[in-house]
């Protein structure tokens, strides 16, 4: 009994991994072909707003704040 439960089991995977791989094919020549036709706009601004809190200081040597640290790690 435990061995047929077994077996339906690896079946039902095995089939299962059958199905999503052979639904993973795709008959298209291009791989960015998703994007044709698509034209990004871009837009300039001239501030950038930060969700953060009001900061004490930009000095790292002497700030604890945990915002001001990340800030200074993309600067």
């Amino acid at each position: 009994m435990c061995c047929k439960t077994l077996q339906r089991i690896i079946a039902t995977i095995l089939v299962s991994c059958l199905l999503v791989l052979m639904g993973g094919c795709n008959q298209a020549t291009d791989f960015f072909s998703y994007q044709k036709g698509t034209e990004m706009e871009y837009e300039q601004v001239d501030k950038a707003l930060l969700p953060m809190n009001r900061i004490k200081t930009l000095n790292p040597l002497i700030s604890k704040d945990k915002d001001v640290y990340y800030m200074n790690r993309l600067l």
